[in-house]
């Protein structure tokens, strides 16, 4: 009887043993299928957050590109080397048929404001005769057009800025995207320059409100757009004291915090982040 009561015991104890053995592997893959599908979805919401910013940065760039086509077309125009009436025809017609610009402009050879637009894009009266005759001489649009540094098919473009012509015409914080051309003769002698100013609120941040629309659509409800030059200056954040003024540059915000894409960039992160200051 002992001894069988000492062989159940043993073999008691080496079903223990054996069933331990067997479960340590069974744990250790568990805990490998874990981390795996763990790193996967982290990996997968990071794609889908990413794709959003992507996208947006896309859309922006052809936005602007057809922006940039644009001047080119309207600087063509006979009426762009005419009266300042014919200027303002034209100008006129371009804003309502377009609806997102600001502001156009034309200066001649001298830097001379002649023309502009005297409407809106709702058809509404703008005070622009306050600018005829303004010299726009030192000015980069007008200096780099002026003195041939564009080719025939290409354009003066900026990041955007506070514009102030259009802050005094508008009010408001007058941020635009300047876009200038050539103003050619029939001989092809630069005799002025077109310049157009786009409205930001009607271009790039239509598109950022689709993004952040389509970041809250997928679940991230926290999530913040803004848009950064490849300077690393903040043009456009949801905190607007920020704007024009944070650098992310420097040292305090690596590499990986920003996401680069031809002339500028979008960036997304949740707002339990920490903020810029």
């Amino acid at each position: 009887m002992r001894m069988g009561s000492g062989f159940k015991s043993i073999q008691t104890m080496l079903v223990v043993a054996f069933l331990a053995l067997s479960l340590i592997p069974l744990v250790g893959l568990g805990l490998f299928a874990y981390e795996r599908s763990s790193s996967a979805l982290v990996e997968a919401a990071g794609q889908s957050l990413a794709s959003a910013p992507k996208s947006g940065a896309e859309l922006i760039d052809r936005m602007l590109f057809e922006r940039y086509g644009d001047v080119q077309v309207f600087a063509h125009q006979p009426s762009a080397r005419g009266t300042a009436e014919q200027i303002a025809a034209a100008a006129n017609f371009y804003m309502q048929a377009y609806g997102i610009y600001d502001l156009m402009v034309v200066a001649d050879a001298n830097g001379k404001v002649i023309g502009a637009n005297t409407v809106d894009g709702a058809g509404k009266p703008v005070e622009t005769g306050r600018l005829l005759g303004r010299d726009v001489r030192g000015q980069e649009w007008f200096e780099q057009c002026i003195r041939g540094g564009f080719a025939e098919g290409t354009s003066y473009t900026h990041d955007l800025e506070e514009d102030p012509w259009v802050k005094e015409l508008l009010g408001g914080a007058g941020r635009a995207l300047n876009f200038a051309a050539p103003v050619r003769d029939e001989a092809g002698k630069i005799v002025g320059v077109w310049s157009n100013r786009a409205s930001f609120d009607r271009t790039a941040r239509d598109v950022l409100d689709s993004v952040h629309q389509q970041l809250l659509d997928n679940g991230y409800t926290s999530a913040e757009t803004e848009i950064i030059t490849t300077k690393g200056l903040v043009i456009d954040d949801e905190d607007e004291s920020v704007q024009f003024e944070l650098n992310l540059s420097t040292p305090a915000y690596p590499p990986p915090r920003r996401s680069w894409r031809g002339s500028r960039a979008t960036s997304t992160r949740p707002t339990s982040a920490p903020r810029h200051r």
